[in-house]
Parts: structure tokens; C-alpha cells; sequence
């Protein structure tokens, strides 16, 4: 049940948070219901917002406050606190550093520029994060991806974060959104400090080696058959693990199809075993391997038997072209290798840990 509530406050207070709302692009009402929302009493006096020079921490741009002229740690506790402001409002040129890192967000099919931000203390850029709204059948259902979120390490208060996730989950529930995702390589913040917001590992996805065994028991080559198929012509498949929202997995197979490989492959056993593998080119410390991602109907999504005879599968194709895929990785759930059945820590190459957090 929604209460009206009336406040009297002084002009200045007024204009104040009148520029505050349209910064936000929302109106007052909405905005001030947000603020109380959130518990967030310390309205911002200085608008002057400075772009300051970045720096990338993983694979981000952040402001490198320690070698501005302007930044004094011991002062650092006057700028303590942040405000989110969408890119689309901040009226001064970009640097070519934050330019490359909006680009490569494009390229991903990730970017919107509706819901993408700036984290600012009123005078300095600290970091930014980027949102998309994805919509997919169970169990990920339509969801808000945080699919970046770097901050400066220094701002990385409790009530820092707890303002920025409290925005996420405001525009979720304008967007009908009941989950927030999070994937924790995309972040600068720590698994504990997500946890502490609420966010539970949701999924585990782990890229590793494949050692080719030649004549694995189990598996035949005369049981075998495969075609070349279309990403678009996918139809009822999706991917047993995930790395980004599947419209932006796809959007990348198709953007780049001609130099991936997509077959549908057939397995002829006690029963039928039916998947696609898209085979792309993808480079880890500095050695380029044939990545596999493999699909399969939704039913067997979470059918480790069947599974585990798709990767057999796979094995036996690999094998068969050793020449053609001389160095091999697949990604799959870690929830697979129960008791290291398929795989030793020695052979992973990268591990992905998908976060979710209740918007209900």
C-alpha cells in the first residue's frame, strides 16, 4: 500500500533536489521516494563534475585519484560518499581510455546508454557500472546484469555499495526485474563484499584444457555423425553454462560468424546424445586455443549423466582432428566435476563465478 506523505522544505533545499532528480532522469516525487528509500540523507551541494585521469584495474577504467593534484589522502574522508550519474548527463568530452572501454562493452552487445553510469563524488569520476536488463527462460527469468562495477578501492564503503545495489534494485522493479546478477570478474569489488549485500553464487563456470585421450573407452566414431549448422539456426538450444547474457553470447557468435565454426553433432548410443559446439578462436596468457562452448536441449541442461557423455563426444571429435585443434579448452558448470571426475585444478584456465540477488 502506497502513503502520501507532505514535507515543506526551503527553496534553496527544493532547487537543490529538483537538479538532483533531473540528473537522474526522474521526477521529483520518485526520486525523493528513492532517497528515503535508501536511506540517503547527504544531498550533494557541488555539481562540477571533473574528469580526472583513469587507470584499469583488471580489464576496467578507474579515476587514478593518487596522482591528481586535487586528491589528498588525508582528506580523503570529505569524499567519502558517491552519486551515481548517467553517462548521458555528464556534459564533458571523455577520455580516449574510457572511450576504448565503452567501445569493447559495444562490442559485446552489452552497452545501453540508458543504464550506464558514472560514480562520482561531485567533483571527481571514481569508476563507473554498466547495467542490462535480459530476459531468459529458467532459472535465469528477466534479470538486471551488472555487467561492470569498478569503483575506487578507497570508496568501497559499506554504505557506498549499499547505495549503488539499492539503485540497481530500483530500476529492477521499475523494470519488472526479480533478480540482480552480478558476474564477479566484471568487478572490482569482493566476493565477501557482494555477499554482504545480499548476492549468492548463483553459478560456477570454469574454462579448462581438454587432454585428448585417443580410443576413449565408450565412445565411437562409427556412432558419430555431425553437420555444419547457422547460430541463428540454433532453435531449442542453450548453453549448459554461462558467461553473459545469452543475447550477448549470440549477438557475438553472429557479429564474428564467419570466423567461428557451429556444428550440430549426433551420438548414436542406448540413447540418442544431441548438442551443438560453437568452436571460436580465444587467446589465454598470450597462447591462442580452439574454445568450445557446447549446447543442448533445455531438459538435459542439468542432466549430469548426459553431460558428461557430451563432453565424451566432444573428446572423440577433438581427437579425430587433433591437426586442426592442436590445443583445446571447453567451458563448463564446475558443479560437474564433482570429486575432480573430469578435470584437475592444473587445467583450468579461468573460473567465472555468476552472482544473484532477490529483487522480489
Amino acid at each position: 500500500m502506497i502513503k502520501n506523505i507532505e514535507i515543506q522544505v526551503k527553496d534553496e533545499t527544493y532547487e537543490r533536489l529538483n537538479r538532483e532528480s533531473i540528473n537522474h532522469d526522474m521526477d521529483l516525487q520518485s526520486y525523493i521516494s528513492m532517497l528515503i528509500e535508501q536511506d540517503y540523507h547527504n544531498i550533494r551541494q557541488n555539481h562540477n563534475y571533473i574528469e580526472e585521469k583513469v587507470k584499469k584495474p583488471l580489464q576496467k577504467i578507474l579515476t587514478d585519484l593518487e596522482t591528481s593534484n586535487t586528491y589528498n589522502k588525508e582528506n580523503s574522508n570529505l569524499f567519502n560518499k558517491v552519486l551515481l550519474l548517467p553517462l548521458r548527463k555528464y556534459n564533458k568530452a571523455l577520455s580516449k581510455e574510457f572511450s576504448r572501454i565503452i567501445e569493447y562493452y559495444k562490442s559485446r552487445d552489452l552497452y545501453d546508454e540508458e543504464n550506464f553510469y558514472l560514480i562520482t563524488d561531485g567533483k571527481r569520476i571514481l569508476g563507473y557500472m554498466g547495467l542490462n536488463i535480459s530476459e531468459e527462460d529458467a532459472p535465469y527469468g528477466r534479470y538486471i546484469f551488472i555487467y561492470a562495477l569498478s569503483l575506487y578501492r578507497e570508496y568501497q564503503s559499506i554504505g557506498n555499495l549499499k547505495y549503488i545495489i539499492n539503485f540497481v534494485q530500483s530500476i529492477g522493479r521499475q523494470s519488472q526485474c526479480y533478480s540482480i546478477d552480478i558476474l564477479l570478474e566484471n568487478s572490482n569489488v569482493t566476493y565477501n563484499q557482494l555477499n554482504d549485500l545480499g548476492f549468492l553464487l548463483f553459478t560456477s563456470t570454469d574454462i579448462i584444457k581438454i587432454k585428448v585421450e585417443t580410443g576413449k573407452a565408450g565412445v565411437s566414431i562409427c556412432n558419430l555423425k555431425t553437420d555444419d549448422t547457422n547460430i541463428e539456426d540454433i532453435g531449442n538450444f542453450l548453453p549448459i553454462c554461462r558467461t553473459e547474457p545469452l543475447k550477448a553470447m549470440i549477438s557475438q557468435w553472429i557479429s564474428k560468424k564467419e570466423m567461428i565454426e557451429v556444428h550440430r553433432a549426433i551420438y548414436e548410443d542406448e540413447e540418442e546424445i544431441e548438442f551443438i559446439y560453437v568452436k571460436e578462436d580465444k587467446s589465454f596468457n598470450k597462447t591462442m586455443y580452439s574454445c568450445f562452448t557446447l549446447l543442448v536441449r533445455p531438459k538435459y541442461l542439468y542432466d549430469d549423466k548426459y553431460i558428461h557423455k557430451v563432453l565424451s563426444v566432444l573428446e572423440l571429435i577433438i581427437s579425430e582432428n587433433i591437426n586442426k585443434y592442436t590445443r583445446s579448452i571447453v567451458v563448463i558448470p564446475r558443479t560437474l566435476n564433482k570429486n575432480a571426475s573430469i578435470y584437475n585444478e592444473d587445467d583450468v584456465l579461468d573460473t567465472l563465478n555468476w552472482l544473484r540477488k532477490n529483487n522480489s
